[in-house]
């Protein structure tokens, strides 16, 4: 049996949900400022809480589903920064 193809992806909306992250990063760095997450842990956590999210909205069909995902890939990248920036007290 032949693997679905799945369609494409075009570019502008590869753009788009960059630009929606950024702005959610934005929002999230004047609302909580641009402490770093400080262990591995604590990036788990986040991420977990926002999938939780994700998992709830999914369930009951609602419209935020896309901002939930959102918001898990702006945990992931405040995540990134905090390793890049040394944040984080439980790194080898």
């Amino acid at each position: 049996m032949p693997k679905p193809v799945r369609p494409p992806i075009n570019e502008a909306s590869f753009e788009a949900a960059f630009k929606l992250a950024r702005a959610r990063l934005q929002k999230a760095i004047e609302k909580h400022g641009n402490g770093g997450f400080v262990s591995w842990h604590e990036i788990l956590g986040k991420i977990n809480e926002e999938h939780h999210e994700l998992l709830v909205e999914v369930q009951k069909e609602t419209s935020e589903r896309r901002d939930e995902l959102v918001d898990i890939a702006v945990a992931a990248i405040w995540g990134v920064a905090s390793s890049l920036s040394d944040c984080l007290i439980d790194e080898p």
